[in-house]
């Protein structure tokens, strides 16, 4: 099913450029020229570390060279090794328990993860809302639909989100599902993920600040379609950046079912970028430099995420080693 999702996304995209233009395509990215796409990555590197400092918040005594380290290999993994869905966020945890500087077991190291990307999404929805407000008055009226459909789309999951931390049998519902799904990493693991998470969330001023942080992360990140938009000559305002960064990303996370987003984002980017007077061909571009910034960004945590595997391969084995001549011994 993986496979043939990602066949037809790729088709989809595919059709768009063809439909868009491939000359036009590629002279909107000739106008964008290796500056911009520097430029966009610097900013992405930008979004990492704060991506880092809002972990950092819910690990506490961790050090934030640890929290970057963690934040930049699930970062990697996600958007490098992409045919593995979920394989950012076990890789995240896993680097988490693998640095010393995070003072956290696989426990803590999880339930941290897991909550900050509930909050990352809550804030993703915010920044969504707070922009599509910010500009309605831009949108044509026969664009109305698009615009009611787009606001839904940023509304409902942050509803849904909302209600269900409120509703006692939802959170005893997935306190259950999680205890099951860590059996698997050992016994009486899952009790103690759901009460780490439950003591996590109820610190409200640490959530805040969490939340904070990742809505800077998410005007960063808006922050690069602007730059990106402005390179090729397109005049698009930061609230409407910050629109169509949130749109596409919500829009890509409900069907992340399709790997790597194939052809989803890309339809994302048209389609709402269509609102904001965003030519096809220019919002074809903008979906192929930030595939191409992920992949750019996200090599250096796969590297990392190796050396981090094979230290601790290495001093496994030295203290085996170690262990075996004073076993003879005795």
């Amino acid at each position: 099913m993986l496979v043939l999702a990602l066949a037809a996304g790729l088709g989809l995209g595919g059709a768009l450029i063809h439909w868009a233009g491939a000359s036009a395509v590629s002279e909107a990215l000739a106008r964008l020229g290796w500056h911009g796409f520097l430029a966009v990555c610097l900013v992405q590197a930008a979004v990492v570390a704060t991506r880092a400092a809002a972990l950092r918040v819910q690990l506490g005594r961790a050090s934030y060279a640890a929290c970057l380290g963690a934040r930049l290999v699930r970062e990697g993994a996600q958007n490098v090794l992409w045919m593995v869905p979920g394989l950012g966020v076990a890789a995240g945890i896993r680097a988490l328990t693998l640095q010393p500087g995070a003072a956290a077991g696989p426990v803590r190291a999880a339930a941290c993860t897991f909550v900050d990307m509930l909050i990352e999404s809550a804030a993703l929805m915010l920044c969504a809302l707070a922009s599509l407000l910010l500009v309605v008055g831009t949108v044509e009226r026969d664009q109305g639909g698009l615009w009611l459909a787009a606001f839904a789309a940023a509304a409902v999951p942050l509803v849904a989100l909302a209600a269900l931390s409120r509703h006692g049998g939802a959170r005893r519902l997935i306190g259950k599902l999680v205890r099951k799904g860590a059996r698997a990493f050992g016994q009486g693991i899952g009790r103690d993920l759901t009460d780490s998470t439950a003591a996590l969330t109820a610190d409200r001023p640490r959530m805040i600040r969490a939340t904070l942080i990742h809505v800077g992360g998410w005007l960063l990140g808006a922050g690069q379609i602007w730059l990106a938009a402005r390179a090729m000559g397109v005049e698009l305002s930061l609230p409407a950046a910050l629109a169509l960064n949130s749109l596409v990303v919500a829009v890509t996370g409900m069907l992340f079912v399709v790997p790597w987003g194939a052809g989803v984002q890309e339809g994302s980017f048209v389609l709402v970028g269509g609102l904001f007077g965003v030519d096809p061909a220019t919002a074809l571009v903008l979906s192929l430099v930030l595939r191409a910034r992920d992949l750019t960004v996200g090599a250096p945590g796969v590297a990392l995420w190796s050396v981090l595997e094979w230290r601790r391969r290495s001093t496994a084995a030295v203290v085996r080693d170690g262990a075996e001549p004073r076993a003879a011994l005795s």
